[in-house]
């Protein structure tokens, strides 16, 4: 069952469904409403306390999660 990390709020979660419902909409967060969520690989499980950042393919960062301007 694939694994999923909210990069703002940092709630994890577990669910067989990628999207949200029957569009191709990606899941969002339940908890805090983030657009979006991250799937982990089975090799990483990151510290509850770590930032993440989000960036787009020309290396630009386009979001901040909590936690990364500590």
């Amino acid at each position: 069952m694939p694994a999923f990390i909210c990069p703002n709020c940092g709630r994890r979660s577990s669910s067989t469904d990628r999207t949200a419902g029957f569009r191709n909409k990606p899941r969002g967060c339940e908890k805090c409403g983030f657009g979006f969520l991250f799937e982990l690989l089975d090799d990483y499980y990151p510290d509850p306390t770590a930032a993440f950042f989000v960036c787009d393919r020309d290396a630009r960062v386009i979001g901040c999660g909590k936690g990364s301007f500590e």
